[in-house]
């Protein structure tokens, strides 16, 4: 028969948006489930699949790269971004065509709010920083992304995002975008299970989902460099 109950999917803050798209298409697809979407720590996302507290998680992959305990399917590589107060005469958002550019280096000198240390996406940006010889001090520190988002909206105040956040609404909120280079930062983001389990029908199904080519296709356009969503 067709798969039903619950299904937990946890997921790391910055990845939401693609996470709760993919429970709202895991839930037309198959009526019969319910998916619950928990917002996660990478640490709490490895510590729920261990226990099997979560039936499936979307984090950084790069973090269980080896682990024989966990499986993965990737599902895009996100590239990051400056977001910040748009200037007087400038085009908001950055609606059309590509985003321009800004260095680390530059970014770093600005009055910027970030995640707390414990998230990974901190972890990433802290790590560029510091191979930059660059010590930065954010103004504001937050663990979640909506507090990040409303700290940059409030003014006067930059924050590092991944394509994900910024495609799902920070170009439509009267804010500059500008993709971060110099390095370029890529973070893998995919699907991930634990492998000590017998797979659920509702696992299973979910995981179909991650492999479908149409949804791999919609990913694209919500996360990464955003070139394919820029204009929509």
């Amino acid at each position: 028969g067709a798969p039903r109950g619950r299904l937990v999917i946890g997921t790391v803050p910055t990845a939401l948006p693609i996470a709760a798209r993919f429970a709202a298409r895991l839930a037309q697809r198959h009526p019969g489930l319910a998916p619950q979407l928990r917002s996660m720590s990478s640490q709490d996302i490895d510590s729920g699949l261990e226990s099997l507290a979560i039936d499936l998680a979307l984090g950084f992959t790069d973090r269980v790269a080896g682990r024989t305990t966990v499986a993965t399917w990737p599902q895009t590589v996100e590239h990051y971004f400056l977001v910040g107060p748009a200037e007087p005469g400038s085009v908001a958002g950055a609606s059309t065509g590509v985003p321009a550019t800004v260095t680390w280096t530059q970014a770093a000198a600005m009055r910027l709010a970030l995640l707390t240390p414990e998230m990974h996406h901190r972890v990433l940006i802290d790590r560029v920083f510091a191979e930059l010889g660059l010590r930065v001090q954010p103004v504001l520190e937050t663990d979640a992304v909506l507090g990040l988002a409303l700290a940059v909206q409030a003014g006067g105040l930059a924050a590092v995002m991944p394509g994900a956040l910024v495609a799902s609404g920070v170009r439509q909120a009267g804010l500059r975008v500008r993709r971060l280079v110099e390095p370029e930062l890529l973070a893998p983001v995919g699907c991930m299970t634990t492998t000590t389990a017998r797979p659920t029908r509702a696992r299973q199904a979910a995981l179909a989902l991650a492999c479908d080519a149409a949804w791999l296709a919609e990913v694209r356009t919500m996360s990464g460099t955003l070139e394919t969503a820029s204009g929509a």
